[in-house]
């Protein structure tokens, strides 16, 4: 299942390459907001924008991730293989928040989930060591 996974992802990534390639030759760029609210001069919104350099990266982060997924299932034989391949892809998808985020709000948002999502990579090694490099 790890495996379709990643050739999902890699497909995935493909696609956004040749998107990435087609808005940079046009100068294309997409951009979503959503206004959450606002009170007096103070408004909450979120931006997500999809030029060519946003799409490029969420390529590279998918491609890095496919190859990540590869190796899950190749060396890591338990029971708890879909709980990592979870928490992996709350990274990925981090990332891939706070690359296309030009809110600051969905940057904070992102960006402390990355946080988490690291934290919970690293302490995945049940152990005394691994507890306090992931509090590092």
């Amino acid at each position: 299942m790890v495996v379709l996974n990643s050739f999902m992802i890699v497909a995935l990534s493909i696609v956004l390459s040749f998107l990435s390639a087609f808005i940079g030759a046009y100068g294309v760029s997409y951009w979503f907001y959503w206004e959450l609210g606002s009170v007096s001069l103070l408004s909450f919104d979120l931006e997500i924008c999809l030029d060519w350099m946003s799409t490029m990266f969420v390529a590279v982060i998918l491609l890095i991730s496919s190859c990540v997924g590869v190796f899950i299932n190749a060396y890591i034989r338990t029971d708890k293989t879909s709980q990592f391949n979870t928490i992996v892809y709350a990274f990925v998808s981090s990332m891939v928040s706070v690359g296309c985020a030009r809110s600051m709000l969905l940057v904070l948002i992102g960006w402390e989930w990355l946080g988490v999502a690291t934290f919970l990579l690293v302490r995945y090694c049940e152990g005394r060591q691994a507890y306090a490099a992931s509090m590092l």
